[in-house]
């Protein structure tokens, strides 16, 4: 087998079902859905993005409720922000995970680690798509 094989197969038995697989300039790329990778480098070092296409008419409401969770995204170490772009608007987050992954000897336990802080990461993005709520 080769590494993208056993990397698809760690995935998969971790939970994740990746869609594709793009080698990038220090990497791999694993999309996992139509805007959510994994960035998974060959220094270790694991990057998650998750963006979801959100209404353009509510961009400003949603910077608004970044700009109110900003402490609690800096405590866990993510990034927030809105893209606009002509096909549409979206609500973006990238985190640089806290631990390495070697890509050479992955196991379960840390691929469980990142599908738990990329489900943590699903969690915020409600959170902060949640336009209509007051969370306050």
């Amino acid at each position: 087998m080769d590494r993208l094989e056993l990397l698809n197969r760690a995935l998969v038995e971790g939970g994740f079902t990746p869609k594709s697989f793009q080698t990038i300039e220090r990497g791999v790329r694993v999309k996992l859905f139509e805007h959510s990778f994994l960035d998974l480098m060959d220094s270790g070092i694991v990057l998650i993005y998750v963006s979801k296409s959100i209404n353009c008419e509510d961009v400003l409401l949603v910077r608004d409720r970044i700009k109110l969770f900003l402490p609690r995204l800096r405590s866990l170490d993510i990034v927030a922000g809105v893209e606009v772009f002509a096909n549409g608007c979206f609500l973006s987050l990238l985190k640089k995970f806290s631990r390495k992954l070697d890509l050479e000897r992955i196991d379960g336990l840390q691929i469980n680690l990142v599908r738990q802080e990329y489900f943590r990461m699903l969690k915020i993005m409600h959170l902060l798509n949640s336009v209509g709520s007051n969370l306050e």
